[in-house]
């Protein structure tokens, strides 16, 4: 009974490649048979073609086709074992063949692999090398910025000077402001003690002096404004540090520049002073006037007391916005 092969490899098929070798005067193996074929795999090909041998004396006629006819005779069984032999020998050279491919193919991996990591190693020592140059190229960068640095330390220490002066003008203008704050909250305390009427009419000088406020107040925003020109300026020059031993010239125009700058605020603070005075001429008006309105309309209203004089804290607080220009420019 044929046997069929699990991937489609009859016996049949290994029986006819066989006989078509044999007649080839070529010695029937397993890789020839697979060869002939053109499919199958060794073990699969391997016990058909066995079969194959064993049946070849009785197909010859050289062996008896069935048990107890008796045996072949000696010289045919003798060529039938070395025929065999010689089969098995050769299935095994086949075998040794693959498996030394096999073998071939896993030492080329293995030096590729072992080439690979030689290529990895002079990677990382060259990686090494342009690491030590580029610290060696920051470290002379860093040298030439401390000579860059060196050059431009004068500047710095006038810029330095420059903001100790704003900075102690900042705090005596907050000093001021401050005092301001306390004579101001006194003079809230004062008039929350007068009666009703008398809150009435105090709140149109409360409306006058919030004017004269606004007026302070512009001529302080005024004054901001020229102290963000002058940090502006500042700034200018701190960007100019980069280039200073080229741009030293254009330093000093600058600087003559702010002095008439400065000049300007300086005229510009006496005409915010002046204004001021006349306003504060207007706000004694009309605090007369509304003394006078106090003395005829509130007959019972208690004794009323002489008009608070500004103290020298509120002429210094109003005077703070003037100093902060000056200080900023």
């Amino acid at each position: 009974m044929s046997q069929k092969s699990t991937r489609g490899v009859q016996q049949e098929e290994v029986f006819a490649a066989a006989d078509a070798l044999l007649a080839e005067q070529l010695r029937p193996t397993i890789e020839r048979v697979r060869l002939k074929i053109g499919r199958g795999s060794p073990n699969t090909v391997a016990p058909m073609l066995e079969s194959w041998f064993a049946s070849l004396g009785v197909r010859l006629g050289v062996a008896p086709t069935a048990p107890g006819e008796g045996g072949a005779p000696a010289p045919v069984r003798s060529a039938m074992d070395g025929v065999w032999a010689a089969a098995l020998e050769a299935a095994r050279e086949q075998a040794d063949i693959a498996t030394a491919a096999d073998r071939e193919a896993v030492a080329r991996e293995r030096k590729a692999v072992c080439s690979e990591r030689e290529e990895l190693a002079r990677q990382r020592a060259a990686t090494t090398e342009r690491v030590a140059a580029l610290q060696e190229s920051l470290a002379t960068a860093r040298r030439q910025a401390e000579e860059q640095g060196a050059r431009v330390s004068d500047l710095l220490a006038k810029l330095q000077s420059l903001e100790g002066e704003l900075t102690a003008s900042r705090s005596s203008v907050g000093r001021l402001v401050d005092e301001r704050q306390a004579d101001r909250m006194r003079f809230d305390e004062q008039l929350a003690a007068q009666g009703v009427e008398r809150r009435r009419i105090e709140e149109r000088a409360d409306g006058a002096e919030r004017r004269l406020l606004g007026e302070v107040d512009r001529a302080r925003l005024e004054a901001k404004h020229h102290l963000a020109r002058m940090e502006q300026t500042q700034r200018d020059h701190q960007a100019a540090q980069a280039v200073a031993a080229q741009s030293y010239d254009e330093l000093a125009r600058k600087y003559r520049e702010a002095e008439i700058r400065l000049a300007s605020l300086q005229e510009q603070v006496a005409s915010s002073e002046r204004r001021e005075s006349d306003l504060r001429k207007q706000l004694q008006v009309q605090r007369a006037a509304t003394e006078a309105a106090i003395t005829r309309g509130a007959s019972n209203a208690p004794k009323k007391r002489p008009a608070r004089q500004p103290s020298a804290s509120a002429e210094r607080s109003k005077k703070a916005p003037r100093k902060r220009a000056a200080a900023a420019n």
